[in-house]
């Protein structure tokens, strides 16, 4: 008889693990149509013409001190497009089996080894379904390469670490220099992805430190061993943060951002921004079952494991206390160092490092609170045995089903993905097509990705992006507007628009750039031009006239190149569904070829807004 419940008891564990790991395989699925986006093409371009040290190194100087990332981006480049649809099974499976591996070391022991790497293998699957699940911007923080490279590695990394430590600090073996010495390297390296990283893996370091000082009960079993590696950890932590920090390239970062806030605006920004990870990952429509269902399954497995000691629930009750706060503390470190550097808060991709601490945390939670009411539920099993053991079946196998569902929402979203891989792959063979027959530039279609970031403007030299494009490619690399294919009364709205292009009157003294006579497009219009007026005479010029003309100011937005501000800005008018984008071009005007552009268009975005028609809001 006890051997059919565990045979049944195993079936199901198998079928548990089967459906939150659905969730992980079509993100994995999904991640294989990857292609390179936006700061890809940058990375590329400087690692193949330095090479993956030089290219390393050359973001280190030049942008930011993340040393660890700098490198993987530029390994990546160098490997180029092929290896980027592999990048997400392979963090994905990696993160999953370094968790489950954790969880085998921090569980309490059970009397069957394979049940104990079911469970884990579970709650891992679980944990990873339920993060990214909640975070706002997945494909910004899992397929996008440059955008994962940067914030994944740090918390498969700190879970390595955390699994050690577990390991070790219940061994009855000295750890060695050399382990002591991988320890402090695996927290360096960590840190170097992100300076969000740093800054909650250092303040996870110390209060692990402190709280087992103080408080003797929470003491491992080998002292030596854990203090050990938390003291090399911290400093390893310490090192990478203060390499980071020291980067020259950090400099050219923050030269667009204001000097660092006082100690109360620093806090407010981090609030404001703990705040809004709060309402998008936590309170959101749509999320809060998801933090029920793994509350509720936290503490269905912590029901199932006995005390392994006497003192023990005394020791778990309070842990119940203190766990919240040190859970505050930590999410509110997350924004510290963004909100010191830059003064905002931080970006929404960023939001699965405090989205991972939060589930870990939430989850272990539960789990303590499981085991300290365990006692309560075995009278409770003992009188009704049916009912106790039918209800945590009932609740786990829910929260699969759920999984199992988001996973059939992911998979019809799929269209998107193949769609927008077999376009990248279409305009990619056009580009080398054109270089192949020495063509000055290569005209191809604009797209707007499934990760709503920045693609190939219309105008075809003045972005970051546009100009790592060509780097990358070798060639001039230029975006159609669009063209009219379905659209209704498109090619009356195209000859109307030229009629309103030529009601604008040029400013004084502006001279047609040759750029003018390559550039043709089908969905609008644009001119580009040499003046030797300044770019505010240029903006007041064409203030004036559009005004009189009917448009509507709508805002400024500067320019980058290469990640840092030039000096250029990009103004956006609207008449109706027609924008008008101005562009000057400020510090650039020399390589660039022209002092200022003009671009009509309408049903489509330029880039002032990315995803979103430029004058939407107008209609």
């Amino acid at each position: 008889m006890h051997a059919k419940v565990r045979y049944s008891r195993r079936i199901f564990f198998c079928l548990l693990l089967a459906l939150f790991c659905a969730p992980l395989v079509i993100h994995v699925y999904l991640g294989s149509y990857s292609r390179f986006i936006a700061d890809d093409f940058c990375s590329s371009a400087v690692a193949r013409s330095r090479g993956i040290f030089g290219g390393s190194l050359y973001w280190y100087i030049n942008w930011n001190g993340r040393f660890s990332a700098n490198f993987l981006d530029s390994l990546f480049g160098y490997l180029g497009p092929a290896a980027t649809p592999f990048a997400t099974g392979l963090v994905v499976t990696a993160w999953f089996i370094v968790l489950a591996i954790a969880l085998v070391q921090i569980l309490p022991p059970v009397e069957k080894r394979e049940a104990q790497l079911l469970e884990s293998g579970i709650i891992a699957a679980m944990v990873l379904f339920a993060v990214l699940h909640v975070i706002p911007l997945v494909g910004q923080s899992l397929y996008w390469g440059q955008g994962m490279r940067s914030v994944v590695p740090p918390l498969i990394l700190a879970t390595v670490y955390i699994a050690f430590i577990a390991k070790k600090s219940k061994s009855q073996d000295t750890v060695t220099l050399s382990w002591l010495i991988a320890t402090a390297l695996l927290t360096l390296i960590a840190v170097g992805f992100a300076e969000t990283h740093f800054a909650v893996q250092t303040a996870a370091i110390v209060f692990a430190l402190v709280i087992p000082s103080v408080f003797k009960r929470y003491a491992p079993s080998n002292k030596r061993n854990y203090f050990l590696l938390l003291i090399v950890g911290l400093a390893g932590s310490l090192a990478g943060g203060l390499l980071m920090f020291v980067a020259p390239g950090n400099k050219f970062r923050q030269s667009a951002f204001p000097p660092p806030p006082p100690l109360p605006e620093l806090l407010s920004i981090s609030l404001r921004g703990l705040r809004e990870f709060f309402e998008l990952v936590v309170l959101a429509r749509g999320k809060w079952y998801i933090w029920v269902g793994l509350i509720i399954c936290g503490f269905i497995f912590g029901l199932q494991i006995f005390q392994p000691r006497e003192g023990s629930s005394r020791r778990d009750v309070w842990t119940l206390v203190w766990l919240p706060v040190v859970a505050f503390v930590l999410l509110l470190a997350c924004w510290v160092p963004m909100a010191w550097g830059t003064s905002l808060t931080l970006a929404y991709r960023t939001f699965i490092i405090p989205a991972y601490v939060l589930v870990c945390l939430v989850t272990c939670w539960a789990y303590i609170a499981g085991r300290v009411c365990r006692s309560a539920y075995v009278s409770f099993t003992r009188r009704t045995p049916v009912v106790a053991t039918a209800l945590p079946l009932i609740f786990l196998l829910a929260f699969g089903l759920l999984a199992a569902g988001i996973s059939r929402e992911m998979w019809q979203q799929r269209s998107l993905f193949t769609g927008y891989a077999r376009r990248w792959d279409e305009r990619e063979q056009m580009i080398r097509r054109a270089k192949s027959q020495g063509l000055p530039y290569a005209l191809v279609l604009r797209q707007h990705n499934w990760g709503a970031l920045e693609e190939i403007a219309v105008d075809p030299k003045i972005t970051w992006l546009t100009k790592c494009v060509s780097d990358y490619y070798g060639i001039n690399v230029i975006p159609e507007l669009g063209d009219l294919y379905s659209e209704p009364d498109g090619a009356a709205k195209q000859a109307a628009l030229e009629r309103q292009f030529e009601t604008i009157q040029k400013m004084p003294g502006s001279v047609p750039a040759e750029l003018n006579q390559i550039y043709k497009t089908d969905r609008g219009k644009i001119g580009f031009y040499n003046s030797e007026q300044s770019p505010a005479q240029i903006k007041s010029y064409y203030d004036a006239e559009l005004a009189r003309l009917g448009w509507n100011y709508i805002g400024e937005k500067k320019v980058e190149k290469f990640g840092k501000f030039s000096g250029g800005s990009q103004y956006l008018f609207c008449n109706g569904e027609v924008a008008a984008t101005l562009f000057t071009t400020a510090t650039d005007e020399a390589w660039l070829g022209y002092t200022y552009s003009l671009a009509l268009n309408w049903g489509m975005s330029s880039g002032y807004t990315w995803g979103k028609d430029d004058c939407q809001a107008e209609r």
